[in-house]
This record gives C-alpha cells, structure tokens and sequence, in this order.
C-alpha cells in the first residue's frame, strides 16, 4: 500500500498536462497524507483533521461527518486505504477517489483480524487551497481474491460543457434533473434498464458484501419486478462532475405500504457528450421501513 507516491507520478504524466495534472496531484497528495495520518494518529483524528465543516458520512445513513467522528468511540482499530481511480471536475473545485480499505483490530495477543471493503470520497477544493472531504462512504466485502488494481486515471475526452454551465447553481440544478429522468426511467422501465440508461460505459458499482463491479455487469437482484422510490437529499456540482444522495426504498407493488427494502444512496454523475451520466453507484442497506420487522 505504500506503492502509491511512485503510481501517482507515472500515471499523471501519461493522462493529464498543466494544471489539470497539477490540481489532480494536489487532491491525491491530500488522499495520501490522509491515509498516513490515519495509520499515524488514528482515525478520529485524522477525519475531523480532513473532514469539511459541512461534509457527510454515510454510516450508512447520511450523518453529519465531525459530529460522528467527534463522538465516535475509539475502538482500537487501524485504518489504511488507496485510491484506484480519481477524477476531478474541469472546474477544479471537486473530485473524488474509490478504492480498497482494510482495518486491522487485535483481538488477543497475537491474534488481529482483518476486514475489506471499498470507500468512496468526494473531495472539494476550499477557499485556502486545501482540499478536504465533502462527503464519504463505501462498502465492506471480504477478502478479494486478488490484488485490486492500481489507480488508473481517465484520460480526456476533449468534451468541455458550455461556460455557462459551469455555474455552481446551474450546476446543481442540472444534477438534479438527471435524477428526476433517473427516477422516471427506473419507473417506465424498471430498475436494470432504466439505471443502464443512465450510466457511463465506466462505471463504478459498490453493493454491500461485493468487490466493485465494473462497467455494465449489474446484478441479477437488482432487476426484480417492483416500484422504486427515490428521496435525494443533497446535490452538487461544479464544473462537469456533481453528485446526489440519499435514500432509496423497494416495494413489491404499489399498494404496498412498507418498503421491503431500504437503502441510502450516493451517485456521482459527470456531464459527458451524451449528457450527465452515472460515473459511481454506492448503495448500502439501512433499517427497514417497516416498525413490524
């Protein structure tokens, strides 16, 4: 896992030229000096040195992120993580990381116990240059059988949005809008079709109790016959990156009074020649909607 320093210069100077290399670099320094100062000084502090005033985590619903990790107990367990895949907006005011996190708790002497999963971080630049988390999350699976891949970085397209919609206000409005379409496509055509037109032919799909599934190999499950109900609480944007959360519920018609199945969401779209497109889908379960379960 200290492999990154040496990832992060090589790739940089294949994908990206000039500043876009250069804010890119800066974000992923952050990722790094985060990471370092997790396995240093421990999680609390290092969250609540690099957590936003305004930043959320999703645990796994959307909580206020210092006030979780000024109470959180401290459990004696140490946190390491990489990114695999970054992307930053053409704004460069937001961006965001995935890849592999294990923790590490001795149990007896002797004796440690390990648990994987993949996280999920959106950065956004702050007015003195720092970059720090607005919003983080992931999944927890078991061990992958393999080693997960190196950070990879898009090359890009070329495709610059109009100036106009580069505005921050503008920018959420139209993030919003394409979770509107997303919620009247599930609903025309169900969840496996409706989510697929909405996706980019790279996207990333964190599920509870999975590695990432790459590109389009969506789960059989996620095809069942019912109505989805959307609720976004957040949205933002800047530039040609933005995203939503919140939460998710499952019926099996709709008279159905209870979901049969909740979840908290968060989506990250990016504004491509074929419009705003899914990029990243993190979906984890929460408590049931119904008070009988």
């Amino acid at each position: 896992m200290k492999i990154l320093p040496a990832i992060f210069v090589s790739t940089l100077a294949l994908c990206f030229n000039g500043q876009e290399a250069n804010t890119l670099k800066a974000m992923l320094a952050s990722e790094t000096q985060f990471s370092d100062l997790c396995l240093e000084k421990g999680i609390r502090h290092a969250f609540l040195e690099y957590l936003a005033e305004d930043a959320i985590v999703l645990q796994p619903d959307p909580l206020p992120g210092r006030d979780w990790y000024t109470s959180a107990p401290d459990m004696g367990i140490q946190l390491e993580w990489y990114p695999v895949h970054a992307t930053i907006s053409n704004s460069g005011e937001l961006g965001y990381t995935t890849g592999p996190w294990i923790s590490s708790r001795i149990t007896a002497p002797g004796d440690t116990v390990h648990y994987y999963g993949e996280f999920v971080t959106v950065w956004q630049l702050q007015n003195d240059g720092r970059w720090l988390v607005l919003i983080d999350g992931g999944n927890s699976h078991t061990k992958p059988d393999i080693q997960p891949e190196m950070l990879v970085l898009p090359s890009s397209s070329g495709y610059q949005p109009p100036d106009v919609e580069n505005d921050s206000i503008s920018v959420n409005e139209q993030v919003s809008t394409a979770e509107e379409s997303l919620a009247t496509s599930i609903d025309q055509l169900g969840y496996a079709q409706g989510f697929r037109a909405h996706t980019a032919t790279d996207i990333r799909i964190l599920r509870e109790n999975s590695p990432p599934i790459l590109e389009h190999q969506i789960y059989e499950k996620e095809s069942e016959e019912g109505f989805w109900t959307w609720e976004p609480l957040s949205q933002h944007g800047s530039g040609d990156l933005g995203f939503a959360l919140g939460y998710g519920e499952f019926r099996e018609s709709a008279e159905t009074k209870y979901a049969s199945k909740k979840i908290s969401f968060l989506r990250i779209w990016k504004n491509t020649e074929m419009g705003w497109k899914i990029v990243l889908d993190l979906q984890n379960p929460v408590l049931s909607a119904n008070p009988d379960d």
